[in-house]
């Protein structure tokens, strides 16, 4: 993990900007910097079943860690809700010998931190009998298949049954532990034959609040209609009005235990394998047990206001950053960008974009992807320390330890890690931390989804030039020979001329013709013929010093230009090319024997503006030296 001698603890969370995740995550570091231990938060953000490649992509992050060098861990087991990804991360988990806590979730071979769900519902059921005199009381649950959502309406159903209250199914409706079901509840709550409820107990306070407003929305006026209670003490509901009645978590008290649990195994001193947690009842106005506190809901109100407008303020920024990425069409200009809207996240303290490396010989400026896991290398294409540049980056960096060494202290390293994908496309990771070792909030996930779409765009268009460079090279070059074509060679040929003649120097340009082809093909074979064109081509490559660009502008015609030439190199392009093509003819066992005819011209004085009538020029001479051979072996002198 971090390159220091400390141990690491690391905690696996789910939706870590929800209040709940990140009050118990930022006390959970509190407590792990307090007892000299690392933290290392993997977060992943939950699409809910609405797609499956999304969701692939974000719970790579599980295979960020080296799981052999864990030394503790905790894991918020109910902030899930796919199962294949908690099976997945339980699989790994269970190869690794470390002590390991599950915070309000029962997991075999864990130490076991529970919330005492049952009595904060029993307590609050008894205050509406006892206290306010209800006997119609209902319960909003949360979703079937989670543990503590069963054992919050078995509560429910308990102290029911011990007062004799009357209650049916229509008393009692699942939720989804959201704001997303209110209407639905109070259709069936309302409509219940039982007669409306006096009160409604809910599993949490998102579905109690949003109940509320639907309630006040159709009529019912709370406490006086109807009572009302959640569970959780989320902090609006004490800005509610009516405030609201509920049960406090102690989220410091489970931080802390979790991380004591960690540290007494640790250290060999005796540890109980089920610590339970109590959560007390907070009797509110909603129940009508206090008066409604104008000051305090307008001191919460202001609170609540300030936050709006910094997330109004946030947004507003997202979207201006939204923009920006998309001029972004390298790294650098992505990374000036991030750090450009950095600002978003007031309390951060240092910043790491950690990208996959999948090609060693890339450069520090190309985007690279994996589908599953993460390279044994990453590129971190941005550094920011202590809110400064470092001037350090982009730099090279064993995936594995997580963060830069350079960057990591003989101190308790607190990081939160958030995968970079796009679907389930890997692109890497960002590391965070914080002065105060929170809050991380909504908007940093929209920032992290928005690097990961800008990183795709710049994979994308890299991969379009590519693909577009591969195409245009195709077009411009011969296949037979890997030479240009006659477009290749009328391009690249136009503008070394342009070039030479605007910079006066000079310029030589060759026509290459090989003899006797159709001979070759009569005889031998259009096979033969190809092999004797590829081999001249061969030598056009094997004579050039760089300056030469060849070509292959038909059957068997070969044109060459090369700007700044002298006619010493001329003369040593030609020779090196009928040295290479005697070469052959030497060990060629066919009996043909491979030869070219060729006319140059080296053109000091630009006396014409156009390369066409050197190339004629060229052209001529060259067909002159054929007619000469032919004239000669008629006469018997070649």
């Amino acid at each position: 993990m971090y390159k220091n001698s400390l141990k690491t603890i690391v905690v696996f969370v789910t939706e870590l900007h929800t209040e709940y995740q990140n009050i118990l995550c930022k006390n959970i570091a509190y407590r792990a910097r307090e007892l000299g231990y690392n933290a290392a938060f993997i977060c992943w953000d939950n699409p809910y079943g609405q797609q499956m490649d999304y969701l692939n992509g974000e719970s790579n992050i599980f295979n960020l860690p080296d799981y052999s060098k864990i030394d503790g861990v905790i894991y918020l087991k109910d902030t899930f809700s796919e199962v294949a990804v908690e099976s997945m991360l339980e699989e790994k988990l269970s190869k690794i010998d470390v002590p390991k806590v599950a915070v309000r979730c029962r997991v075999d071979g864990y130490y076991n931190l529970i919330v005492d769900n049952a009595t904060g519902i029993s307590e609050l059921v008894k205050h509406f009998i006892n206290v306010h005199n209800c006997k119609k009381i209902a319960y909003m649950s949360g979703k079937r298949e989670m543990l503590d959502a069963q054992l919050r309406l078995a509560a429910y159903e308990s102290v029911m049954k011990e007062y004799n209250m009357v209650y049916d199914e229509s008393y009692i409706f699942h939720g989804d532990y959201w704001r997303d079901k209110a209407e639905e509840a109070c259709d069936q709550f309302l409509n219940s034959p039982l007669g409306i409820p006096e009160a409604i107990v809910c599993a949490n306070d998102y579905m109690a609040l949003a109940l509320m407003e639907e309630l006040i929305k159709r009529g019912y006026s709370i406490p006086d209609d109807i009572s009302l209670s959640g569970f959780d003490n989320v902090s609006e509901s004490s800005e509610s009005i009516p405030m609201l009645t509920t049960v406090d978590m102690p989220l410091k008290k489970m931080a802390y235990g979790a991380v004591d649990i960690i540290d007494n195994v640790l250290n060999g001193r005796e540890q109980d394998n089920v610590v339970v947690v109590d959560a007390e009842p907070i009797y509110r106005n909603s129940c009508s047990c206090t008066d409604n506190d104008v000051w305090n809901n307008i001191r919460q109100r202001k609170l609540s206001n300030s936050n709006y407008s910094k997330i109004f303020s946030a947004n507003r920024a997202l979207r201006y950053m939204t923009v920006a990425l998309e001029d972004a069409s390298t790294l650098e200009q992505l990374s000036k960008v991030i750090d450009e809207f950095m600002y978003i996240h007031d309390n951060y303290k240092n910043f790491f974009l950690c990208l996959t490396k999948s090609d060693k010989n890339s450069g520090m400026n190309t985007v690279s992807t994996t589908k599953k896991g993460y390279t044994v290398e990453s590129l971190c294409a941005l550094a920011i320390i202590d809110r400064g540049h470092t001037g350090d980056y982009p730099l090279v960096f064993k995936t594995e330890d997580m963060v830069p060494p350079m960057y990591v202290k003989e101190e308790p390293q607190i990081y939160y890690f958030m995968p970079l994908h796009f679907l389930d496309v890997n692109y890497g990771y960002v590391a965070i931390n914080y002065y105060d070792y929170g809050r991380h909030n909504e908007s940093f996930c929209t920032f992290a989804t928005q690097i990961s779409s800008a990183l795709d765009n710049i994979y994308n268009k890299e991969k379009l030039r590519k693909t577009l460079n591969e195409l245009e090279l195709l077009y411009i070059t011969d296949p037979l020979t890997n030479l240009y074509n006659r477009r290749g060679f009328e391009k690249m040929a136009s503008e070394v001329f342009d070039d030479c003649k605007k910079t006066d120097v000079p310029i030589m340009v060759m026509t290459v013709d090989m003899d006797d082809m159709k001979k070759i093909n009569d005889n031998f074979g259009h096979m033969q013929g190809d092999i004797a064109i590829k081999m001249i081509g061969k030598a056009l490559n094997y004579a050039t010093h760089g300056k030469e660009i060849c070509a292959r502008v038909g059957g068997d015609e070969f044109n060459v230009v090369a700007g700044n030439y002298s006619q010493e190199e001329c003369d040593s392009f030609i020779a090196n090319v009928i040295e290479y093509i005697e070469g052959y003819n030497d060990v060629n066992s066919m009996p043909f024997r491979v030869e070219i005819s060729y006319g140059s011209v080296l053109i000091e004085e630009f006396d014409v503006g156009n390369l066409e009538y050197y190339m004629n020029i060229s052209d001529n001479r060259m067909y002159k030296q054929k007619f000469k051979k032919k004239k000669d072996r008629v006469s018997g002198m070649y």
